[in-house]
């Protein structure tokens, strides 16, 4: 039995960096036509941090196995040598590389990260918002479909959706947002598309994964991003609007 414990704990282990964020993100980068919706996203090391603040000025660090937002972190420069790191709502100003990177250290914890090109998301009121698209498959052989969106408005001083203040319908996200003027209908099927072609390349590496919940970012020139594939969604947004039904995407 401990045998058997020991196996089932290993496959796991293996499982989970399979699908890691950097897992994913690699596997989708790798195919051109979703190149221009993927921020660009590295390994955390030292080096690369200071390349990535030099060349975005605002990063995301995130944990390569985490959800629901835990563990994540803002790193932005400020001015020359001063830099503010966030998590959740709280914000520490730090002056000096070293004293940034030992911070992150103590944050992270040894444990394993991505750094990520942070997206000016679009905004509702001030506050960021995102979409998480659901896309389903009834079997490895069948193709994936959009079953539901919904788009997520951040809490007041959080940098990310997953403490959100409001679970709403995409069309009126959009249409209600900074984005500069598109056709509402247009976007959302481009936004059906990319994620479809999204869940059909990691369709093809993962063939038992039949259920997908995509992280979408959409900036003020109504340009579609895709942050993160999560292979576990949770379906309770769904049912936090009294009218369900509205959530599922009427442009299917």
């Amino acid at each position: 039995m401990r045998f058997d414990l020991f196996e089932m704990n290993k496959i796991k282990s293996n499982v989970r960096k399979r699908s890691s964020k950097w897992s994913k993100y690699k596997i989708l980068k790798g195919m051109k036509k979703l190149a221009p919706f993927l921020p660009a996203t590295k390994r955390l090391t030292s080096r690369g941090l200071w390349h990535f603040i030099e060349k975005y000025g605002t990063l995301m660090l995130k944990p390569c196995i985490g959800h629901s937002g835990y563990g994540i972190i803002q790193v932005s420069l400020l001015e020359e040598d001063r830099y503010v790191i966030q998590a959740e709502n709280r914000k520490i100003i730090l002056d000096g590389k070293q004293a940034v990177y030992d911070q992150i250290e103590e944050m992270t914890r040894n444990r394993s990260y991505i750094m990520q090109q942070c997206i000016p998301l679009a905004q509702l009121e001030k506050r960021p918002f995102d979409l998480r698209v659901v896309v389903k498959r009834n079997n490895r052989c069948a193709p994936y479909r959009v079953t539901g969106m919904f788009a997520k408005v951040a809490e007041e001083g959080y940098m990310v959706t997953n403490v959100s203040s409001q679970i709403i319908l995409v069309k009126t996200a959009i249409e209600y947002s900074n984005i500069e003027p598109v056709s509402t209908p247009y976007l959302i099927k481009k936004v059906r598309r990319v994620c479809l072609l999204a869940a059909k390349h990691l369709g093809f590496h993962y063939p038992l994964q039949n259920i997908i919940g995509f992280d979408i970012g959409l900036d003020g020139n109504a340009h579609v991003w895709i942050i993160e594939a999560n292979f576990e969604p949770s379906m309770k947004p769904f049912g936090l609007l009294k009218e369900r039904a509205k959530l599922y995407d009427p442009f299917s």
